[in-house]
């Protein structure tokens, strides 16, 4: 009698956003893969380019500047990346007594100051994937736009 085991995996499937919310890490937490769903069409005013601050009493939108359009998500160009020099003016003034905030400052300096973004996707993983290292998430994340669709499909 052949023994046939089939390992069950955990996959998370999230479409890529500026500053995720702590849910998202949850989700990429308890995945065994975690799916960058940048396949699927941009909406606009949501949450794939723009997130809320909350700083002492008042909200601020922060939003990063995309070329119109509903293409997908990973076609999303960033039309004025020089607005994210002035995001990151106003995190650092919001959290810079925050605690860890000196621990962490220059690796998210980098990403807002030092590298230059032309696609809206690039930028939100590069958030997204610092902030799953600073959590210790050890999760495998792809994009479902570079195995050509494979993940997603796959699995529906």
């Amino acid at each position: 009698m052949e023994n046939s085991f089939k390992k069950i995996i955990r996959i998370g499937i999230h479409q890529p956003g500026y500053h995720r919310y702590c849910g998202y890490f949850y989700k990429m937490f308890k995945s065994d893969l975690f799916i960058s769903l940048d396949t699927v069409q941009y909406v606009s005013r949501e949450w794939q380019n723009r997130q809320i601050f909350y700083n002492h009493g008042s909200y601020k939108w922060l939003s990063v500047p995309v070329n119109k359009g509903r293409e997908p998500i990973m076609n999303k160009i960033i039309v004025n990346p020089r607005v994210l020099r002035d995001h990151w003016e106003y995190i650092k003034f919001i959290y810079r007594k925050s605690p860890y905030f000196a621990k962490y400052s220059d690796s998210v300096a980098f990403i807002y100051l030092d590298r230059k973004w032309d696609y809206l996707n690039d930028l939100c993983d590069a958030l997204s994937l610092l902030a799953r290292d600073i959590l210790g998430i050890k999760t495998k994340v792809v994009r479902d736009s570079q195995n050509r669709g494979k993940y997603v499909h796959s699995v529906a």
